[in-house]
């Protein structure tokens, strides 16, 4: 359960995945686990009354197993397991497929 995390390892936060920007981790994808690449983690800028925390997160995969928009479940050897929504994008080489979600939150 994602409430029994130390604070530092809530993955909905920025700080959580800078570190490990480069590293590997799994996706689920029906009843396989398929790699993906962490490949940024960026801050994002808005206008905002209240404080939040916006932020995106980048992933690259395989051409082999495209991933469709949605919710899907997330393993890292050290964030551990998450959900993120995950949206495709514009990929950045013609070798894989990119992806991003998108975090805005109260802080």
């Amino acid at each position: 359960m994602l409430t029994d995390l130390p604070a530092e390892l809530i993955p909905y936060s920025l700080e959580t995945y800078t570190p490990h920007v480069g590293s590997d981790l799994e996706v689920q994808r029906g009843p396989e686990w398929v790699p993906l690449s962490l490949v940024a983690a960026e801050a994002k800028r808005g206008h905002e009354a209240r404080a939040r925390e916006k932020f995106s997160v980048v992933f690259a995969g395989g051409k082999d197993k495209p991933l469709i928009q949605g919710t899907h479940a997330f393993r890292h050897p050290v964030i551990g397991a998450f959900e993120l929504f995950i949206t495709p994008i514009i990929p950045q080489d013609r070798e894989r497929h990119w992806y991003e979600a998108a975090i805005n939150r109260e802080n």
